[in-house]
């Protein structure tokens, strides 16, 4: 059986779109949860505007799946270094097909101190148009 264990998230990501930098902050407590080789952390994000967003990261050695988005508005993005990924964004309009180019993937996990990094720097497109440039940096602990 999996083990729950509390934690504190710091998530920051830069975000350049056409030359506009934008840079997003939070810091959330969340759970981890280990399954063999898999760690999944799980949060709740607060929002500028008040709403929540849950957040869950799928963390491996080779590859991130991140879903961000209560079921009717889910995004779903995948990323391997030197990869392009596809991912979707779900409306009540109906599925977009995301697409991310990931140039550098990196992390660290020490499990058994319960902490952990991951850097992200990708790409996100819909279609042939880049949506902007995007620089994750995770990080969680005890």
């Amino acid at each position: 059986m999996a083990t729950h264990t509390p934690v504190h998230v710091q998530l920051t990501t830069r975000i350049d779109q056409d030359g506009t930098v934008e840079t997003r902050q939070f810091k959330e407590t969340g759970e981890i949860v280990q399954k063999g080789e898999i760690v999944y952390l799980r949060y709740q994000e607060h929002q500028a505007d008040q709403s929540v967003v849950p957040v869950t990261f799928k963390i491996q050695t080779d590859q991130l799946l991140l879903t961000r988005g209560p079921v009717e508005l889910r995004s779903q993005l995948q990323f391997q270094t030197q990869q392009t990924t596809v991912g979707q964004y779900q409306t009540p309009y109906g599925n977009l097909v995301m697409t991310t180019q990931t140039n550098d993937y990196q992390v660290q996990l020490d499990l058994p101190n319960l902490t952990g990094s991951v850097a992200v720097d990708y790409q996100l497109f819909s279609g042939d148009n880049l949506l902007g440039k995007y620089e994750l940096r995770l990080i969680f602990n005890k």
